[in-house]
């Protein structure tokens, strides 16, 4: 039992860190998708405002 216990601990160790890496990649792809958003929500505003969408036309 011991033998097993020997062997078991460093890949409990190795799941661990494995397990943080993948929170900390996917806390960082996360935070990069939303500039991402945010970058393209920009553009797409300034195509409005380039190609006049957005301004109201006056009704004669």
């Amino acid at each position: 039992m011991q033998k097993i216990e020997t062997r078991i601990t460093p890949l409990d160790d190795a799941a661990q860190v494995v397990q943080d890496q993948l929170h900390q990649t996917t806390d960082a792809t996360e935070k990069q998708l939303q500039e991402m958003m945010n970058v393209i929500h920009e553009w797409m505003l300034s195509y409005q405002r380039i190609m006049g969408h957005g301004k109201k036309t006056k009704k004669s």
